[in-house]
């Protein structure tokens, strides 16, 4: 349910990025949803792949993830969440995995896209209780889209 409360007050007129005054009120209890797009480097090899599978070599891709973070806006901000405070989350994560060989942390022994996404949200969710699902993307054309509960 959207509601709509008339506001009477300078704090809670909706600005445009000109400056110039919108509407003279705010909405509360919407719900949206934000995303932040993050990439990062890493080498990995698929050790359970049969013999002669190419990605039972050692390669490497530019990981694209892309976080979605749901909640309602908060009236005072207009936000759900400041993205640099997503970003500041996510930054150790995303730290941990870039220009490694996945293989060598714990719990990415076998670094399927899947597991890597899991292996994600694993991390990130108890800093993000707003974390909605997480795409992670190996090429332009391959990716998995985690949500979970």
């Amino acid at each position: 349910m959207i509601k709509v409360t008339i506001a009477s007050d300078a704090d809670h007129m909706l600005i445009n990025k000109f400056g110039l005054t919108l509407q003279p009120y705010y909405l509360s209890n919407l719900f949206m949803i934000i995303y932040q797009h993050f990439t990062f480097d890493a080498a990995h090899f698929l050790p359970h792949v049969p013999d002669g599978h190419k990605c039972r070599n050692l390669h490497g891709h530019t990981y694209h993830l892309t976080l979605y973070i749901g909640g309602e806006i908060l009236e005072r901000e207009g936000w759900i969440l400041d993205f640099s405070d997503l970003k500041a989350v996510a930054a150790p994560v995303i730290g941990t995995l870039d220009h490694t060989l996945l293989n060598n942390i714990e719990g990415l022994e076998n670094p399927t896209a899947e597991l890597l996404a899991a292996w994600i949200w694993q991390k990130i969710k108890p800093l993000l209780p707003g974390l909605q699902k997480i795409e992670l993307k190996e090429t332009p054309a391959s990716g998995v889209i985690y949500e979970a509960e």
